[in-house]
């Protein structure tokens, strides 16, 4: 098969590739748009929050980099579960119901955004 991609050019896959890119699973991603879910004000005030968790964390001994290795469900276990002040009092805000407030001039988080480019030449 080849493909025409306006970055790369015209190149050649095999046909293991091929079936791949023709198959129901990889096929059902088109049109699929994530950049509204990673870039929504509460999820980015929520990548924040733990953020400043996991290096609360690091930074305490409460975890170490090895942890990230692990499942993410014990490694937030083993945060949750420690008693220090600090990560108690950024878990309890992560968990929390909260509104966040949109607004150019006075916030607390900044968020630049990155271009994304997709490769569309993988969908036949």
């Amino acid at each position: 098969m080849l493909l025409s991609d306006k970055l790369y050019g015209d190149f050649k896959i095999d046909k293991v590739l091929e079936e791949l890119i023709k198959s129901k699973p990889i096929q059902r991603l088109k049109g699929i748009e994530v950049i509204d879910f990673f870039m929504h004000p509460l999820n980015i005030y929520g990548y924040d929050q733990l953020t400043k968790i996991l290096k609360v964390a690091l930074a305490n001994n409460i975890i170490k980099f090895s942890d990230f290795l692990r499942e993410d469900r014990e490694l937030i276990f083993k945060i949750s579960k420690s008693k220090n002040g600090e990560i108690q009092e950024l878990w309890h805000k992560l968990q929390s119901s909260l509104k966040v407030i949109e607004d150019e001039e006075d916030f607390d988080i900044h968020l630049k955004n990155k271009v994304r480019l997709i490769d569309p030449s993988i969908f036949y």
